[in-house]
């Protein structure tokens, strides 16, 4: 298999979320429960206005910290938070909770964790609380994207590990993903 295509498949595998890969010692550098495991991360805070369908002219805006050790995920620990205003800068909703699972890879970051606060009058039907949301960030320098789980399937509880394509670029904010090297 050329290289290009075996690295293509092994992030592909971690954006995936497929934990056989991520668990597998032979895929790190560091066997697992060593103490130089090796760690993924993401940080920062960014938004942009959204520009399409009832919602266009909305602020919106994510805050993530978290980490987790690399070959098991699901020990997250970290911090979101979203907040969504008007355009004339009344808040819509900002809502919060705790990182349950985090996975990272190529500057890429996929975090899940449950709705635990609310604020504000909400968006309409949809209530977040005790919702599992999933958050994709990708790093690439000052050109950031965000992609969040409501956004294509509403408030419902997403997958675990699991979110969208980030398709929402940042303009406002910047994120750092930092995430160990995983070779085929």
């Amino acid at each position: 298999m050329p290289a290009q295509v075996r690295r293509w498949a092994v992030a592909a595998t971690a954006l995936a979320m497929t934990l056989t890969t991520a668990g597998s010692a032979s895929a790190l550098s560091h066997a697992p429960g060593s103490p130089n495991q090796e760690v993924a991360s993401v940080a920062g805070s960014g938004g942009g206005t959204l520009g399409s369908g009832s919602l266009a002219g909305d602020l919106v805006s994510f805050q993530v910290r978290g980490s987790a050790p690399n070959a098991k995920p699901w020990l997250a620990g970290g911090t979101f938070e979203v907040k969504h205003l008007k355009p004339d800068g009344t808040l819509l909703s900002h809502f919060g909770g705790d990182i349950s699972c985090l996975m990272a890879s190529n500057g890429v970051a996929v975090a899940t964790g449950t709705v635990a606060w609310t604020r504000g009058p909400g968006l309409p039907n949809q209530d977040p609380s005790g919702v599992r949301v999933g958050l994709t960030i990708q790093d690439h320098g000052r050109r950031d994207q965000v992609g969040w789980s409501w956004w294509v399937s509403g408030f419902r509880d997403a997958p675990h590990c699991m979110s969208t394509a980030p398709f929402f670029p940042i303009t406002e904010g910047n994120y750092r993903v930092d995430a160990p090297h995983i070779s085929s």
